[in-house]
């Protein structure tokens, strides 16, 4: 999938954002953020937990905290698997709470269940702060089990700007080319602000 390509001026040199937003070369864990996060309680499950056609349901919604969250999606697939990926929670160990296999549709969007290790404690991260959300209703029913989900609704995607010049120098005058891999692959144009600094002065004395 190629992308609009960016143009910017900086003294004599032209920088080219190429925005194909291709996958990096290798795979590599990527990083979500959630605004807010809210626990589940109540929980019980419909069938066998973690088995295709069983589903999760709840009584109670808290709004755990307002603060953001990491989302790891370990592979980088932009995928969500169970048992795999994780939610970091501060009252827990990282990699410890996982993805469930379990999503709950609010409006377009699927917000993924996760679990501690002890099967205790049930997260939800969402797209909004936690205090006063309405995003995931007080008591409700997940869609059927699944053991990989779409990422769909986490922010913006992770991003990497690489200077394709070996020493990721810059030469006023010259072109300097810099690929903008995106994961996951954004649906729509992403608008990636770029910060360009100095060592040394520019012949001009003038960015």
């Amino acid at each position: 999938m190629s992308g609009p390509r960016l143009a910017a001026s900086l003294g004599g040199a032209l920088l080219l954002l190429a925005l194909g937003l291709a996958a990096p070369p290798a795979a590599a864990q990527t990083d979500y953020t959630a605004v807010g996060q809210v626990r589940l309680s109540g929980v019980t499950h419909t069938g066998t937990a973690g088995t295709a056609g069983s589903t999760l349901s709840w009584t109670n919604v808290v709004a755990q905290s307002t603060s953001s969250f990491t989302v790891r999606d370990v592979d980088g697939d932009g995928k969500l698997d169970a048992g795999t990926d994780w939610v970091a929670v501060p009252t827990e160990t990282d990699g410890t709470v996982t993805f469930t296999g379990y999503t709950i549709t609010s409006g377009s969007q699927q917000f993924p269940v996760f679990v501690n290790s002890g099967a205790s404690f049930w997260y939800v991260p969402i797209n909004t702060a936690a205090a006063g959300q309405t995003v995931i209703p007080s008591n409700g029913t997940t869609n059927t089990y699944q053991a990989e989900a779409a990422m769909v609704y986490l922010g913006l995607p992770s991003v990497q700007i690489t200077a394709d010049d070996a020493d990721n120098s810059v030469t006023e005058g010259d072109d300097v080319v810099f690929t903008v891999f995106a994961s996951a692959m954004p649906a729509s144009d992403l608008t990636v602000p770029v910060t360009v600094s100095q060592m040394g002065a520019f012949i001009d004395g003038t960015a």
